[in-house]
């Protein structure tokens, strides 16, 4: 468990990362000519990059009681 990260568990539980339309494949007026959905790419690129070096195992508090004062 200490070996996944937050990025592993992205890419398994998210079915895609599709931010607008035309990344998932939907018609687009403006499609060939458009910046968005590569600056998109790139952006979620960065997010999951960041997301990689994050594992899971340390990103909660450990198991000992949680006590509420």
């Amino acid at each position: 468990p200490e070996a996944i990260t937050l990025g592993d568990v992205l890419r398994v539980t998210e079915p895609d990362f599709a931010l607008v339309g035309c990344m998932a494949g939907d018609w687009c007026l403006f499609a060939d000519r458009c910046q968005v959905p590569s600056a998109l790419d790139r952006a979620m690129q960065a997010f999951l990059e960041v997301a990689d070096q994050q594992a899971l195992a340390s990103a909660f508090p450990s198991n000992k009681a949680v006590h509420a004062d």
